[in-house]
């Protein structure tokens, strides 16, 4: 009896974590919209995401990027990133993005009385000739608001150090999130997204851009989840080339 009772708790033990690991609302950046949640993935779980992204620009050809990111839970509520993209079409470039590499550690929970918090930084590294490496400090806050909705605010300081010439070398961001579960309470498998995000124009004098973004994030298995999403900038500096619209696929399992 002892050891079916054991069994039964461990199965149960594992379907959990196992769930936990990659669930249809604990948002990711780039799964499928720019902001993330407050929540690390589960202490030592693992997953994978992969995905494509595509962008139309305003003026010019396409650009397409086929990105794979691996998700580590190395520390309790401390997740590590590394992510790296397969660029396509004149408007990404041929070859291969930035190798970017990033620890996010979530430092408080969510009460009734405040957000959850986080903090996420981030370095990408280069991996051809020309590019050069960039930093991201971005601070995280997470908070229900009534039953089911969820808000999530990302404020964001870039670093580049070696930009050229009449560019910024330190760009400021913020991202306005929101998520709210489709089917609740019959059923609990999927997450709609929507944000709208603000930044500084890499060029200086170029002002800001303005976009927003809708996406669904949909869970397939205990262990794997579905994502889309579209992206479009709204305003945009001066001197900057729009991306009307950016369509994002994606894939993520817990393995």
């Amino acid at each position: 009896m002892r050891r079916i009772l054991f069994a039964s708790l461990s199965a149960l033990v594992l379907s959990v974590s196992a769930a936990a690991q990659t669930d249809h609302d604990n948002i990711d950046s780039g799964r499928p919209l720019s902001f993330d949640d407050a929540e690390a993935i589960a202490y030592l779980g693992k997953a994978v995401e992969v995905g494509f992204a595509g962008s139309f620009f305003r003026n010019g050809s396409p650009g397409f990027e086929f990105p794979v990111t691996l998700i580590w839970g190395g520390m309790m509520d401390t997740q590590f990133e590394a992510r790296l993209a397969a660029r396509a079409g004149q408007g990404a470039g041929n070859g291969i993005s930035p190798l970017d590499l990033s620890v996010l550690h979530s430092f408080r929970r969510e009460t009734r009385s405040g957000p959850a918090m986080a903090l996420k930084a981030e370095v990408q590294l280069p991996t051809e000739r020309g590019d050069t490496a960039s930093y991201r400090l971005r601070g995280i806050m997470t908070k229900a608001a009534g039953q089911y909705d969820r808000f999530h605010v990302n404020a964001d300081v870039d670093f580049l150090p070696r930009a050229r010439e009449g560019a910024n070398k330190a760009l400021l961001g913020a991202v306005l999130g929101y998520t709210k579960p489709i089917g609740y309470p019959r059923h609990f498998d999927t997450t709609g997204l929507a944000e709208i995000a603000l930044r500084q124009a890499q060029r200086r004098g170029d002002g800001s851009i303005l976009s927003a973004g809708i996406g669904v994030r949909r869970q397939m298995t205990p262990r794997s989840v579905l994502d889309i999403g579209l992206q479009s900038e709204i305003v945009t500096g001066r001197g900057s080339n729009s991306i009307p619209l950016r369509l994002i696929l994606g894939y993520s399992t817990g393995f």
